[in-house]
């Protein structure tokens, strides 16, 4: 990080830029035939020791018995001691999978303490995702002379092979093995290591950008360039719609089901590869250019629900957009600010201030009644997005109120009619 950048003033509750970082890595794995039958043993194994111990927690508290952590492990002892196949995978995928319902019911209390929706951990099926942890000793020579070598040793399984893997940084503790839907393994862990450099932006660190993101344009800024949305799932929607339709008239358990599943699957995946690809690129594009980015606080999750739009929205990412910037900007020592939610970026004029009336989506071009200046309307929203960013940053600063404008406006409330009472039937 050179030493004339400026300060970051980052979003609330977003860590700030550190020397040190905790980066996370996911690389393909390509197991021999041994690795894969122990890691599917691997897999049986962390859904049976988290199902048993769900179910042995339920029933000590119905009788009122009170059990810890450390009861189950030695339950869990006893049973691998007395099984000889349990012996055959390594110890440590029973203890991270007690660890995982341990950290399933903190948060399931600590939603209950914050007044939100609990999750009750429910039991792990057949068909849910396989996936295993497993601890590696950072005092184990071997291992970690390996791992200076660019290699990763694994308990139980030995040498990996792996593609894509950065041994940079510390060792990692805590492996997570997994298999997707297509079959293919993957090797997931973090890091702390140092944060990638970038070099001074292309406009100076004192140029500031704000962004306006929508469903037609992907990203407008207040220069006016205009980023297009790709559409990477209206592209292959036609073919998912095709596939989905043979894999319904397929027998489930067949040979053709399987088959027609595999590429079902593929065409998801090439979708989300796609899609990965382009945030990721068009984020460090931007971090390249500016020092300083402007964005909107958007609730993705009230936005999806609108029914006619919502298919759109979730191809866009735009959430997963905010936070790969969020990151990428505390690492290469960006700034990153947002204005409110209820900033009227639409509605006000970016040269005189006046605000008009709210607008709908189909108006994209308007003219200010005060100043009679014809804006573009995202271009003009990109720009109220830099400037409402501005003045929340004068506000925390001088330790003042919000503007008026960031406040949530109060709404009609509407009369609430009754809904009529149901009769449970037999069978629920």
């Amino acid at each position: 990080m050179t030493a004339d950048a400026p300060s970051i003033a980052l979003l609330p509750g977003w860590p700030s830029p550190a020397e040190v970082v905790t980066a996370g890595q996911r690389v393909r794995w390509y197991p021999t035939r041994g690795q894969r039958a122990l890691a599917r043993r691997c897999f049986d194994q962390e859904k049976l020791v988290y199902n048993q111990a769900l179910h042995q927690l339920e029933v000590a508290y119905r009788a009122g018995e009170k059990l810890t952590i450390n009861q189950m492990s030695l339950r869990w002892t006893a049973f691998r001691r007395s099984d000889p196949d349990q012996t055959l995978v390594p110890i440590c995928v029973g203890q991270q999978a007690l660890r995982h319902l341990q950290s399933a019911y903190e948060h399931f209390f600590r939603r209950i303490k914050l007044g939100q929706k609990p999750g009750y951990p429910v039991p792990k099926g057949k068909y849910a995702p396989d996936q295993c942890s497993l601890t590696i000793d950072p005092r184990h020579a071997t291992k970690a002379a390996a791992w200076e070598r660019g290699e990763l040793v694994l308990p139980g399984f030995g040498k990996c092979r792996l593609r894509g893997l950065r041994a940079c940084g510390s060792q990692p503790k805590t492996v997570a093995l997994s298999r997707d839907s297509l079959g293919h393994y993957w090797i997931s862990f973090a890091q702390e290591r140092q944060p990638t450099a970038l070099p001074a932006p292309a406009a100076g660190w004192n140029s500031e950008v704000g962004i306006d993101l929508g469903i037609k344009t992907f990203a407008t800024l207040s220069t006016g360039e205009k980023i297009e949305s790709p559409r990477h799932l209206q592209g292959r929607l036609k073919a998912l719609k095709r596939s989905q339709r043979c894999l319904d008239r397929c027998q489930p358990g067949s040979h053709r089901y399987r088959r027609r599943a595999h590429r079902t699957a593929q065409l998801h995946r090439q979708v989300a590869n796609h899609r990965t690809d382009f945030l990721h690129k068009t984020a460090l594009q931007l971090l390249r250019s500016y020092g300083a980015i402007a964005v909107e606080s958007l609730h993705v999750a009230g936005m999806v629900k609108n029914r006619k739009l919502a298919r759109h929205i979730a191809d866009l990412g735009l959430g997963r957009f905010v936070s790969i910037l969020q990151y990428k900007a505390s690492w290469t020592g960006r700034s990153l600010e947002a204005c409110g939610r209820w900033d009227p970026t639409s509605q006000v004029c970016s040269d005189c201030g006046h605000r008009g009336e709210r607008l709908p989506l189909a108006v994209r071009e308007w003219t200010c009644p005060v100043c009679s200046t014809r804006h573009d309307r995202d271009v003009n929203a990109a720009r109220n997005v830099l400037d409402f960013a501005r003045r929340n940053r004068v506000h925390d600063v001088e330790g003042d109120t919000p503007a008026v404008h960031s406040q949530r406006p109060v709404k009609r409330q509407l009369p609430v009619s009754q809904p009529k009472a149901r009769t449970m039937r037999a069978g629920g």
